[in-house]
């Protein structure tokens, strides 16, 4: 998004602005951007398991699965320089990948 001031709404043209910047956030290699992007994408699928327009378990499950992946790539990142960043961001993967199971169970 260029212009700071603009709001996409939740819906499912904004998960999809939201996860295409989030691959290009991490291509660009901004991982830190590309996480905030991708928990937008799972906080709205979640939104969207029991409000309109609903979204499957499967699809709620993968935004969870990219956010777990970008979080590994951080930790991959970080090389175990700040361990205190290690385990946050490694708790937060963990949960993401529970969640994504959970889902598809």
């Amino acid at each position: 998004m260029d212009n700071a001031n603009e709001t996409i709404p939740h819906s499912r043209t904004g998960i999809d602005v939201y996860n295409s910047e989030g691959h290009a956030e991490m291509e660009k290699g901004n991982l830190i951007g590309s996480r905030k992007l991708f928990e937008k994408v799972v906080d709205i699928r979640e939104y969207h398991l029991t409000n309109a327009p609903y979204s499957s378990r499967v699809n709620v499950a993968d935004a969870h699965r990219k956010a777990a992946y970008v979080l590994n790539k951080i930790i991959h990142q970080l090389n175990g320089a700040n361990n205190a960043l290690t385990t946050k961001y490694t708790t937060e993967s963990e949960n993401h990948i529970i969640r994504a199971t959970q889902l598809l169970s």
